[in-house]
């Protein structure tokens, strides 16, 4: 999962047979056991300095709840409150040029970093009106609206201090997000040649040809749930689930495809929903928030989706709504422990909206986040927590496999002849492991896949 600021979580996923994705446990933000272990998980993950009594109860750190299915989930709250308070410093649709999420703009602004941080760990948003009256002003905004009419934020409380000002428990608040029934992608006239390109590289890349669960005998079983195959463990430590699939094909597809489209875009795509359990009688018995990560690739102001888990090529679609729109109805279930007469339905995450301005709460949709694969929270130092050697092995056994005669045959549209790669691009994921692998990583000499 995480590959910044050694922070990796571990998860128990559960597999949806309608499409063969995996998803983890709904996760309770709002859990006053949850929300206090959040906060002493991250002040432990984001100290840099890290007494030995202290980098113990890091490494031995465990939640007692179930958590989420990736890092995203667990500050996706304060995420979405940053988005609107720096809207006017992103481009979150990909609409009007390159897409540059909250994740830039914190990889990028130590600052905005180092806030962020502060508002997961104290639950304060601090801004000054002397350093940024311009963002002090749309703090104040957000803070008018949580105590009058409440129609786009909520909050604890509020404080001046020496000069700043200071929210508590600043949100967003719920409404039941706007999703369309499932949009048609538009179709081309015939297939284009980088629908072809696009499909031929995505098979090619043989995920979804490897991505039998590990803890299922007989499959190939390139995907590891968080927690290894121990569900009883909580300990934040990752294996390799569904961010790390979008990860790897996201590599796989900057080294392949876009060394013939160069103004590609692509990027990870994370969206989350809510599992609502209801009684017989239609009471609600339980709201838990859900998540899971595709990759999304952006050309010409089209959108495709893709699942790499399963090579599912959804696309183009015209705009982003329609996109999420697709994802949320063909790519999101819930998976619920239900009692007689209980019923398990998802519904769109209502925390998700664009940004607002006085006057103008913002549209109320699911906006997803999309993000680079190294991009997760400020920050990239190395992590103890996750062992390359271990994944890189992993890839070269089930490669080893994947590579064999007839094992992964590819299924092309009828008419697809795949461009070809420029010189000097690496041909087939059969010769060599990098393109997964994120830059810098130290490669063993003696890995048998590695080679030139």
């Amino acid at each position: 999962m995480n590959r910044t600021l050694a922070v990796i979580f571990p998860v128990l996923l559960a597999a949806s047979a309608a499409t063969g994705q995996v998803f983890g446990p709904p996760w309770n933000p709002d859990d006053p056991v949850n929300l206090t272990e959040k906060r002493q998980y991250f002040a432990l993950a984001w100290n840099t300095n890290r007494s030995a009594e202290q980098e113990a109860a890091y490494q031995n750190f465990t939640f007692t709840n179930d958590i989420p299915a990736t890092d995203l989930q667990f500050n996706y709250d304060e995420m979405a409150v940053f988005t609107n308070l720096y809207s006017d410093r992103l481009n979150t649709t990909g609409e009007n040029g390159p897409i540059y999420t909250i994740l830039d703009l914190m990889r990028d602004d130590a600052d905005v970093a180092t806030k962020f941080q502060f508002f997961v760990v104290t639950g304060q948003v601090v801004t000054n009106p002397a350093t940024d009256p311009a963002l002090t002003d749309k703090h104040l905004w957000m803070i008018l609206d949580a105590i009058g009419s409440g129609e786009s934020y909520k909050l604890d409380g509020l404080s001046v201090e020496s000069g700043a000002l200071v929210s508590s428990k600043l949100g967003l608040k719920s409404y039941v997000a706007q999703v369309s029934p499932t949009p048609t992608p538009t179709v081309p006239p015939a297939l284009t040649q980088f629908d072809c390109d696009l499909r031929y590289w995505i098979q090619k890349s043989l995920l979804a040809c490897m991505a039998g669960h590990r803890i299922q005998p007989g499959n190939k079983r390139l995907y590891v749930p968080e927690n290894g195959t121990d569900p009883t463990n909580k300990k934040p430590r990752g294996r390799f689930d569904c961010d790390d699939f979008s990860d790897a094909l996201n590599w796989f597809l900057r080294k392949r495809l876009k060394a013939i489209y160069p103004d590609a875009d692509i990027k990870n795509f994370y969206f989350n929903w809510d599992c609502v359990v209801k009684d017989a009688a239609g009471n609600e018995v339980s709201r838990k928030p859900a998540a899971h990560e595709i990759v999304i690739i952006i050309k010409d102001g089209k959108f495709w989706l893709v699942d790499p888990q399963n090579g599912k090529t959804i696309g183009p679609f015209d705009d982003i709504k329609k996109a999420y729109d697709y994802a949320y109805n063909d790519f999101a279930s819930c998976t619920c422990t239900l009692t007689a007469g209980q019923t398990c339905t998802k519904e769109p995450r209502p925390h998700e909206q664009t940004p607002g301005s006085p006057g103008a709460p913002g549209t109320i949709w699911p906006n997803p986040t999309m993000h680079d694969p190294t991009v997760r929270y400020p920050g990239d130092a190395p992590q103890p927590g996750i062992d390359f050697d271990d994944i890189q092995r992993r890839f070269c056994e089930f490669l080893t496999w994947a590579c064999g005669a007839g094992n992964c045959p590819l299924a092309l549209p009828a008419g697809c002849t795949p461009s070809p790669l420029p010189a000097g691009t690496t041909p087939d994921p059969c010769k060599s492991l990098r393109p997964y692998t994120k830059p810098g990583t130290v490669i063993p000499s003696d890995n048998p896949c590695f080679v030139s």
